[in-house]
């Protein structure tokens, strides 16, 4: 695996911990449910990121849509 890829899954695994933690204190720090914290932390990290490459490549073809209509605009 490269280094880079190990890098980010470390930092993923860290930030879901840290959730899964924030999520059993809300609980009511109930023993017993770690599992359902770490899934449902799992799944809010996943969801967020996956929503931020959405808006990341929405914004990429808003750029570019710009920039091209900018550059014909400039051209006559």
């Amino acid at each position: 695996m490269d280094p880079s890829d190990r890098a980010t899954l470390e930092r993923l695994e860290q930030q879901i911990r840290e959730l899964a933690y924030l999520l059993w204190e809300a609980g009511g720090r109930q023993h017993g449910r770690s599992l359902e914290h770490w899934l449902d932390a799992e799944r809010r990290i996943l969801d967020a990121n996956a929503a931020a490459r959405h808006t990341a490549a929405i914004v990429e073809v808003v750029t570019a849509t710009h920039a091209s209509r900018s550059a014909r605009a400039t051209s006559w």
